[in-house]
């Protein structure tokens, strides 16, 4: 993937013919750098947090560690992750038996004289006496919930006196997770034209009509893989005439409505989008009109919501102005609308789920942040007479950037459903 990564990040690196094509690793290693050396210790300040104490077991790493650490860092083994102040230096520990050189990002702080990691950290927090040592524990949230009550268990007898400092790590965590860079915001813009590209090469590079839902799944993630990306999210599936049910699977025939819903998670970023195509039959010129306007409906509701979408505001707050705005105008639709970031369906705020359009609870009550990532998905439903007034969903999803509290949508809008041609 040919990434115009910002003259890699600023490095001014000269590449032949101005195209930028470093390893993936060596670019995740400069946002994340960034990110830890800058961005976190804005966030622990503004959160009033002294320590940030993040712990992984092996097939067990917490939600927090891949938004942090390469994936050349060997995670086989336990790993504890120490962010914390100290006589005015930010410091960044790996406490791991397999983590022995420290790097640009980390010191290697397990000390072979100690008896175990435990013991390492022990010195650590003794050293730095903290006011308070966040730990990634939540009752609501999953993403920020990564502590294990073993371990749990363990800090608090390792770290004696000092775990009456203990606090939930939750404001921080939701901050690391869910804002961005303006580097990384530059960087997504470029990650979601890719994701549209694959889909266009997909669909119009086949002969639909001969393929099932999940051989054009297959080439998604084929194609994805080619590029050394990871599709976090790819399914295919149709309505029909006649068939009742909205996610239909298997061979696909003329006079379907073909739903893609793809995403793919690159540099730490994922993106999140669907497409509408449609397969004419013979004796067809064009798109069903009914499709066009219930599409058309779809946009305004886009509309609406990107232009609720804003910081200071619930998860909740915002569904419940677009869905009051959304009667006012007579469209039938819903919205569930959710934030983008390392991982595809993120943390919080969630606006809306397809079977809770009043509000969500918990996840739908916290704020909105500026410089976020978005995935702006919802659909309109609508009676179709040419296929019998049967109800069909005109699903759509496009990602966006929030940033100085405006949206700006990055895929390109689908005005108009996709012809394809048997």
């Amino acid at each position: 993937m040919k990434l115009e990564i910002l003259e890699f990040l600023e490095g001014r690196d000269k590449v032949r013919n101005n195209e930028l094509n470093p390893p993936k690793e060596d670019i995740f290693i400069k946002l994340l750098g960034k990110r830890l050396k800058a961005f976190l210790p804005k966030l622990m300040q503004k959160t009033d947090s002294d320590m940030w104490i993040i712990i992984g077991n092996e097939n067990h790493p917490d939600p927090t560690m891949p938004t942090m650490l390469p994936e050349s860092i060997d995670l086989g083994r336990l790993t504890i992750v120490v962010l914390c102040f100290h006589s005015e230096r930010f410091e960044r520990h790996i406490i791991s038996r397999v983590f022995t050189e420290s790097n640009d990002l980390f010191k290697a702080s397990f000390e072979k004289g100690h008896i175990d990691e435990w013991d390492s950290l022990r010195k650590i927090v003794d050293r730095c006496d903290p006011k308070n040592i966040m730990l990634n524990y939540s009752d609501s949230i999953t993403l920020a919930d990564g502590l294990t009550y073993t371990n749990y268990k363990r800090l608090k007898k390792r770290l004696g006196k000092h775990s009456k400092k203990f606090k939930s790590s939750e404001p921080l965590a939701l901050m690391w997770l869910n804002k961005r860079t303006q580097e990384e915001l530059k960087i997504f813009t470029s990650i979601v034209k890719k994701t549209e590209e694959i889909i266009e090469n997909v669909f119009k590079g086949n002969s639909i009509s001969e393929m099932t839902t999940e051989e054009l799944e297959r080439d998604l993630k084929q194609k994805t893989d080619e590029l050394g990306m990871t599709a976090w999210y790819s399914k295919v599936d149709f309505q029909r005439k006649g068939k009742k049910t909205l996610f239909n699977k298997g061979f696909i025939q003329p006079g379907d409505l073909i739903h893609c819903d793809f995403g793919i998670r690159h540099l730490g970023l994922s993106s999140d989008i669907q497409k509408l195509f449609y397969l004419p039959r013979t004796d067809e010129k064009d798109i069903p009109k009914s499709f066009k306007i219930l599409l058309e409906q779809a946009c305004q509701l886009q509309d609406i919501v990107s232009e609720n979408l804003s910081k200071g505001f619930t998860g909740d707050e915002v569904l419940n102005n677009a869905l009051t705005q959304m009667k006012k105008k007579g469209i039938n639709g819903k919205v569930y609308t959710h934030p983008l970031g390392y991982y595809g369906h993120g943390s919080v705020p969630i606006i809306g789920r397809y079977n809770q359009q009043e509000k969500v609870p918990v996840e739908g009550n916290y704020l909105v942040y500026d410089n976020s990532c978005w995935a702006i998905e919802l659909c309109v439903i609508g009676a179709v007479p040419e296929w019998d007034n049967q109800k069909v969903h005109i699903l759509v999803e496009d990602s966006a950037i929030l940033t100085n509290n405006k949206v700006c949508f990055i895929s390109k809008r689908q005005k108009t459903i996709n012809v394809l041609r048997s």
